[in-house]
């Protein structure tokens, strides 16, 4: 079984008060994006790390429902180990990530170890880290995780972390 685990901790760096995940992307909220791209991949079970639940949010979080997955929103790492299928084989997208279906394609094709997708540093973004975000990420590379390179052409696809409601726009 597939499970994916979003998040909607951040509040958008060009609108204050609002989640990045509530952020229009695409037709829909960011959220919903990449709730969609879980869903295309397989994904049964979509777990919500929330900070607060706004109207935006609940509103994202029950259109998600009505296509038929389960939704759990938690806010703690513990809550989520408790709501994951114990079968679940679990991906994980960082509050703000935009990507695509062949990046969480490139994910799956792993033999079934744990595996992150990583950039080159000189390509890393300053404040990047997240506390529950980077904590997970910390347990996979002590877990030995494959390291897959992000593709070059990646960038270009429109993968990529956005906190700001313009760029996710101009993207969109």
């Amino acid at each position: 079984m597939l499970s994916g685990l979003l998040f909607a901790i951040d509040d958008a760096d060009d609108r204050p008060g609002r989640l990045t995940a509530t952020l229009p992307f695409a037709g829909v909220t960011l959220i919903e994006y990449q709730a969609r791209l879980l869903m295309a991949a397989g994904a049964a079970q979509i777990i919500i790390v929330v900070a607060r639940l706004t109207p935006e949010l609940l509103g994202a979080i029950a259109r998600i429902a009505q296509r038929g997955v389960v939704v759990d929103t938690v806010r703690s790492a513990v809550e989520a180990a408790e709501k994951l299928h114990p079968l679940s084989r679990l991906v994980v997208l960082a509050d703000g990530l935009i990507t695509t279906e062949d990046t969480i394609a490139m994910v799956l094709r792993d033999t079934g170890h744990d595996a992150l997708i990583v950039l080159p540093e000189a390509a890393a973004e300053p404040g990047l880290e997240r506390v529950l975000q980077s904590t997970l990420l910390r347990l996979a590379a002590q877990a030995r995780a494959t390291h897959i390179l992000l593709p070059a052409d990646a960038e270009k696809a429109g993968h990529g972390i956005v906190h700001r409601a313009e760029t996710l726009d101009a993207r969109g």
